[in-house]
């Protein structure tokens, strides 16, 4: 079994929300806990998936990029595309 390899610093990571309702504050919520989930956020401050990372120098960033809104007679479906990526460390080299 290989384990993952971890996230380099500045690496970008795709996050796609979907929701049935427009609520844009919600969406960046969700959008940024999954970030967190992905980078695996420790509760305390570092992420232990992003190789380099230190919580006194580093920072957690994100971008919304697009909104995709299809509705028919049977609803509504929007898709939010936003990037997380880290940033603003001592030692990095991007």
């Amino acid at each position: 079994m290989t384990q993952k390899q971890k996230y380099k610093l500045g690496e970008k990571i795709p996050i796609i929300i979907a929701r049935t309702e427009p609520n844009f504050d919600r969406a960046v919520e969700k959008a940024y806990n999954l970030a967190l989930l992905m980078f695996k956020s420790d509760g305390h401050g570092d992420l232990l998936e992003v190789e380099g990372f230190e919580r006194s120098s580093c920072s957690l960033k994100m971008k919304f990029d697009s909104l995709t809104y299809e509705g028919s007679m049977s609803g509504q479906i929007l898709e939010y595309k936003f990037e997380a990526w880290t940033e603003g460390c001592e030692n990095d080299n991007n």
